[in-house]
C-alpha cells in the first residue's frame, strides 16, 4: 500500500496488490486516519485605535442569547483563556469592572431563518447584544462584522469589548470550534491561544 500525503490530509490510497475485497478496508482506514484531520480556521481584526497597552483584566461574558457551549466546553474556554491572556498581561477579574468584556457568541446551526436573529438581538446596524447592552462595532471594521449569518456555520466568535465605551475592539472567529461533541478541548485550546497570539498591545511574559 502506497499513501501520499498532502497538507496533513491523505489525498490517495492505492493498493498495489489484491482484489475488490480490500476495498471495505480501505473505506474503514480513510475514515480513521482522516479522523483527526480537521483542523481550527482562525480570523482576528481589531480596531487600529484602540488602546490596547491599557487594558490588563477582563471577564467573559455568556452567549446574549443563551446558545453557550456546553459545561465541558465552557470550562476548557474559561481555562484557555485565563492561561493565554495571562501570559499576555491580561488577568480576569470576575466580580468587578473589568477592562475587557469578552463576549461569546456561538453560532452551531448551519443555517438560521432571519427571524432567528432577530429575535437574539441581532437585527441591522453596527452593534450586537451582549448580557449588559448592545455595544457598537468600530467605525472601518469589515462590512460583514455586522451580519451573523456569516458565521452561522459552528463558529465560535469572541469579541473583546471596551467596558468603558461599550465597543468592540478586537474579534476573533474559530470555525471548526462548535459541533456536536460535549468536550472539543482541543480546538477550543488551540482558536484561543490562535486569537490571543495576535491581540495587540499586550505584553508577553
Amino acid at each position: 500500500m502506497n499513501r501520499l500525503v498532502s497538507g496533513g490530509r491523505i489525498s490517495e490510497l492505492v493498493f498495489k496488490a489484491g482484489g475488490t475485497g480490500r476495498r471495505p478496508l480501505l473505506a474503514v482506514m480513510v475514515a480513521f486516519l482522516c479522523a483527526g484531520c480537521a483542523t481550527v480556521k482562525v480570523t482576528t481584526d481589531y480596531d487600529r485605535a484602540a488602546p490596547f497597552a491599557k487594558y490588563h483584566t477582563y471577564a467573559l461574558e455568556p452567549a446574549p442569547h443563551g446558545q453557550g457551549l456546553p459545561p465541558m466546553s465552557e470550562a476548557t474556554l474559561r481555562a484557555a483563556l485565563r492561561v493565554s491572556l495571562s501570559a499576555r498581561g491580561i488577568e480576569e477579574l470576575p466580580g468587578g469592572k473589568p477592562d475587557l468584556a469578552i463576549v461569546q457568541h456561538v453560532f452551531s446551526q448551519t443555517e438560521l431563518a432571519p427571524g432567528q436573529y432577530a429575535s437574539w438581538g441581532y437585527g441591522p446596524g453596527a452593534s450586537w447584544p451582549s448580557r449588559d447592552g448592545r455595544y457598537a462595532i468600530w467605525a472601518g471594521a469589515p462590512p460583514d462584522f455586522a451580519n451573523p449569518r456569516g458565521y452561522a456555520d459552528g463558529a465560535l466568535v469572541l469579541d473583546f469589548v471596551d467596558v468603558g465605551t461599550r465597543k468592540l475592539v478586537f474579534r476573533g472567529v474559530g470555525r471548526g470550534v462548535v459541533g456536536n461533541r460535549e468536550s472539543r478541548a482541543k480546538e477550543i485550546d488551540d482558536a484561543v491561544a490562535k486569537m490571543v497570539a495576535v491581540l495587540p498591545g499586550s505584553t508577553a511574559r
